[in-house]
């Protein structure tokens, strides 16, 4: 977005915009782009007066008229309309909202078609599939993932291509499930590249989701979770009976299976790394009532290293999250404390370990030349291995090669 200003004397045309309440508060937003706030009732009328061509004063006028000075608080309201993108002009002039351009595939599978995946009897045929992995697994424990499953082959390459495409295999049939998901509840959705940390991800953007009722909210988040459970239960069935008819454990696709279920593992391990906002972390934003706990934890650290005082913990805790409730307030506290721990000991491995181990990599790789080198890694294989490691930190050099600059400024009193 460019720099903006806005004074007393601005008029501002909103968007068109969807209003829907939700307990006590109200979301406007726009369901084109997924830009959204939340707002009370005082706000929303604010937003209406806006959107009749008054000018800012002639609208606190009126606000301060019906309910008195006090209740006037402009400044975080506009800020909010500004920075979200749900103003189309101020004083006539286009407001030019920053996009984030990435590679991209919308699903339009009609709701009432989505639906059927969802339906009694194909949900009954999930858990049955669920539920006979389970027992298969408590009787042969064998079938347990282990890391030695990730030994496919000796030849480094085989294991790099296969990695490559079982991750991105799964990866897509885990968004297609939230996509499709959102899809059953009249929800868009499209898949995406994205980035995490130092992580390159593929996610599901469902732009008007926070307009569909909590339980299926929290059903979309969930279904991602349950494909990979679905997924890996379907690879322990494929197991078992791969076992009871040929038994040859030795066999290359009886390795890629046990291959991919050791993948399967992982990724819903990482379902449980809240810290990165993954699935869960939207779980329970949802659950305890949030619109954005990270950035509430953000908030809630910078005052932290700034303010605090062990003494004053006390006070601390009930000026900065008075606003929440009880339990809100212990999941800001217990997340902070998570993703400072987190991003410390990543941030640890990246240093220590993976950049040191990369690096180890590059210059073996320049050193031996041509020749396979002391580890024994055919050139080719190491080249692939480099390129794919690449592209996986294209997003995040990206994002953090973006100068944000100040965008907004509120000059109205």
């Amino acid at each position: 977005m460019q720099e903006v200003s806005v004074d007393d004397d601005s008029r501002l045309q909103l968007h068109d915009l969807v209003l829907q309440k939700q307990g006590d508060e109200y979301i406007l937003g726009r369901k084109a782009t997924g830009a959204y706030l939340t707002t009370n009732q005082i706000g929303v009328e604010t937003l209406s007066l806006l959107s009749k061509g008054l000018t800012i004063r002639e609208v606190k006028s009126r606000i301060a008229s019906k309910y008195g000075e006090a209740k006037v608080e402009l400044k975080d309201l506009l800020h909010t309309v500004l920075e979200t993108g749900v103003a189309k002009t101020i004083n006539g002039k286009p407001v030019e909202a920053t996009e984030t351009h990435r590679f991209s595939i919308a699903i339009s599978l009609r709701p009432e078609k989505a639906r059927i995946l969802f339906s009694k009897p194909l949900v009954a045929l999930y858990i049955t599939v669920c539920l006979t992995a389970s027992v298969i697994l408590f009787l042969e424990p064998q079938y347990l993932p282990a890391l030695k499953d990730i030994r496919l082959s000796d030849r480094l390459l085989l294991v790099i291509v296969c990695a490559f495409g079982a991750g991105t295999l799964s990866a897509f049939l885990h968004e297609l499930g939230h996509a499709l998901a959102a899809r059953s509840v009249g929800a868009s959705a499209r898949i995406e590249l994205a980035s995490r940390f130092f992580f390159t991800i593929t996610q599901t953007a469902i732009p008007d989701l926070w307009f569909v009722p909590k339980a299926a909210r929290v059903r979309v988040y969930l279904t991602g979770l349950a494909t990979d459970g679905l997924l890996a239960s379907l690879l322990i069935i494929g197991l078992f009976l791969l076992d009871s008819t040929s038994g040859d454990a030795n066999s290359f696709f009886y390795r890629l299976l046990k291959f991919m279920l050791f993948g399967e593992a992982l990724k819903i391990a990482w379902q449980f790394c809240i810290f990165l906002r993954t699935d869960l972390y939207y779980v329970l934003v949802s659950l305890a009532g949030f619109k954005s706990l990270h950035s509430d934890a953000i908030s809630f650290l910078k005052g932290f290293t700034k303010n605090f005082g062990w003494s004053d913990w006390r006070k601390y805790w009930c000026s900065s999250l008075m606003a929440y409730s009880t339990i809100q307030r212990v999941v800001i506290v217990f997340y902070s404390a998570l993703a400072t721990i987190a991003v410390a000991v990543l941030s640890i491995f990246l240093l220590l370990m993976f950049l040191p181990a990369i690096f180890k990599l590059i210059s073996g790789l320049f050193r031996d030349g041509l020749t396979n080198g002391a580890a024994n890694i055919p050139l080719g294989d190491r080249l692939l291995f480099l390129f794919l490691l690449s592209i996986n930190f294209i997003l995040p050099l990206k994002k953090l090669l973006q100068k944000k600059k100040p965008t907004v400024r509120i000059l109205c009193e």
